[in-house]
């Protein structure tokens, strides 16, 4: 995986780091590598999505709150989004 990450930095990359992260309850990888993933496209609704989850992962609320709301800003009908925020 990191030799993909080297080669083709992009938001899906990242994003599929950080779910092996979270799948190997790395929680702080994990956020690290979404943060990324929003940092090389910043309008990803599931970039933000998965931040959002890392940040309810760690009980960071606020942080949570924050990109859940954003990924449903680019994604209104993200019903998963939605689903976390209630």
């Amino acid at each position: 995986m990191n030799a993909d990450i080297r080669a083709t930095p992009s938001a899906k990359v990242y994003d599929a780091a950080g779910a092996w992260f979270a799948g190997h309850n790395d929680l702080k990888c994990a956020l690290a590598a979404f943060e990324k993933a929003v940092e090389v496209e910043p309008r990803s609704a599931e970039a933000e999505y998965n931040l959002g989850l890392a940040h309810v992962g760690l009980k960071q609320s606020a942080e949570a709150e924050e990109h859940l709301r954003l990924a449903l800003k680019y994604t209104p009908q993200l019903v998963a989004a939605r689903t976390n925020l209630g």
